[in-house]
């Protein structure tokens, strides 16, 4: 049987995947040795990383850790991935932030401000980027 930390990393995998088709985008689940959980092409190729919480350290908000797998203190570097996928698994809701925006190895978004971090506007800051 699959540990419980394990199916919920996956299933925010596929609720991500299910957005970006919704939204008519290509995209593939990577390989588990990959830094990146997911390969979207918008036109480019964008790395993705997913983080999945229901941890909540107060009723307003949702606490992720961003460090790597396996790492309370190792971070991600510039280039292992390009956007983060915040999932909050249990209001079904993810917060879309390029690299730049998600720092350090913790990041705490507040519940009634998800739809703020859309896809539209990370992949606007990506774009812009290049």
């Amino acid at each position: 049987m699959m540990p419980k930390e394990k199916m919920i990393g996956q299933a925010g995998e596929h609720l991500v995947c299910s957005e970006l088709s919704a939204n008519q985008m290509n995209c593939s689940r990577a390989d588990e040795s990959c830094p990146y959980d997911i390969i979207l092409d918008y036109g480019q190729l964008a790395k993705i990383q997913v983080k999945t919480s229901n941890y909540s350290v107060s009723p307003i908000s949702i606490k992720f850790t961003v460090s790597q797998r396996n790492s309370k203190n190792r971070c991600y570097q510039p280039g292992d991935i390009d956007l983060f996928a915040l999932v909050w698994l249990d209001g079904k809701e993810i917060a879309w932030l390029p690299y730049d925006e998600c720092s350090g190895w913790k990041k705490s978004i507040k519940k009634a401000e998800f739809g703020k971090y859309t896809l539209q506007r990370a992949l606007s800051i990506l774009k812009s980027n290049d």
